[in-house]
């Protein structure tokens, strides 16, 4: 009971320092667990890692029970049968259950994300692990959930020293079975990726400003702004918008752009959280929530952190439509702030 209480409040530490930075976690991305006896702690769906220390944001699963209905179930496990006090397992607890080291965490790292996002990710991610002692794995990008969770089965039992894994178009995994090697190795992987671009959580200026567009403010990045002086922002947007789950799951199919006019004069309720104007950049409604703006900033950091977009590859149309039309993600969705 002892070693579960001092589980809890090291990793309740560990997730609100991470989770607290905009350029490692986003919103309610990400998760988190620890193993103890027979128990599965992990973070709960639509949770913030920020939130560890101050909030109840972990569910406990009985580990044995889980991993005997995926193999029952051929990996399809109904995660709401095991929802405590109104929370509902992440929907990467398979994966976690499967993992067989004690700490694992799963973020979304803008230096990382940017690399996994591109046509050559591999030979990038190899270059950059070259001269290091990590033992990874490479896993193609799979639905989050039961098609990841097998794809990260197979390259375990292929690779069982293993304890990184990158995933295509979506994020990093680090697991250990000590708390200070896992913390270690967590910094030591995020630093292969530092280039002196983006690496301090306030190296550049993402803003809210008041905008000429009632109930809209205009948000204001760097990229954007170079975008727009090289005339390709609505092209670039439109190019390489479905890049990763999260911001597809929060920031919609296709990106929104509309005119200054069309939205003054318009009368209907129903106008877009976010839009894009070519020429005048990006406007957020005031009434969005935490979830949409950490995810708007997160995808304008991705793309400052990449020096050439016909390099990126985004997710297939069914692959997005799976996606949004999920289930589990507009779960995940209605329990945001």
């Amino acid at each position: 009971m002892l070693d579960t209480y001092n589980d809890h409040v090291k990793g309740a530490e560990l997730c609100a320092k991470l989770g607290s930075n905009p350029l490692l976690s986003q919103g309610a991305g990400g998760n988190y667990s620890w193993k103890s006896e027979d128990s599965l702690f992990i973070k709960a769906s639509g949770m913030w890692l920020s939130d560890a220390q101050y909030k109840n944001i972990f569910v406990e699963v009985n580990r044995s029970n889980y991993l005997n209905e995926l193999k029952e179930n051929n990996f399809d496990v109904d995660l709401i049968n095991y929802s405590q006090n109104g929370l509902k397992p992440s929907i990467e607890t398979s994966m976690h259950a499967l993992l067989p080291q004690k700490y694992v965490i799963h973020l979304h790292p803008i230096k990382v994300l940017s690399v996994l996002v591109q046509k050559n990710w591999k030979l990038l991610i190899q270059e950059k692990l070259k001269n290091s002692s990590i033992i990874f794995n490479l896993i193609d990008y799979h639905k989050p959930g039961k098609e990841l969770a097998e794809a990260i089965n197979i390259s375990k039992n292929l690779n069982s020293s293993a304890n990184v894994y990158f995933l295509k178009n979506h994020g990093l995994i680090v697991a250990e079975d000590e708390f200070e090697s896992f913390k270690n190795l967590i910094l030591k992987t995020l630093s292969l990726f530092s280039d002196g671009k983006l690496d301090e959580q306030d190296s550049y200026s993402s803003e809210l400003k008041i905008s000429d567009i009632p109930n809209y403010l205009h948000f204001n990045h760097p990229v954007i702004s170079k975008l727009i002086s090289e005339s390709i922002f609505q092209e670039t947007l439109e190019k390489n918008w479905r890049i990763y789950p999260d911001h597809l799951v929060f920031m919609g199919m296709r990106p929104t752009f509309s005119s200054k006019l069309s939205l003054k004069e318009s009368e209907k309720e129903c106008k877009p959280v976010i839009f894009f104007e070519a020429s005048n950049g990006c406007y957020i409604s005031k009434n969005h929530t935490k979830a949409q703006l950490a995810q708007l900033r997160c995808y304008f950091d991705v793309l400052f952190s990449i020096d050439d977009y016909s390099t990126i590859e985004s997710l297939s149309e069914n692959d997005s439509l799976d996606l949004f039309n999920w289930d589990a993600e507009k779960y995940r969705l209605s329990v945001q702030r």
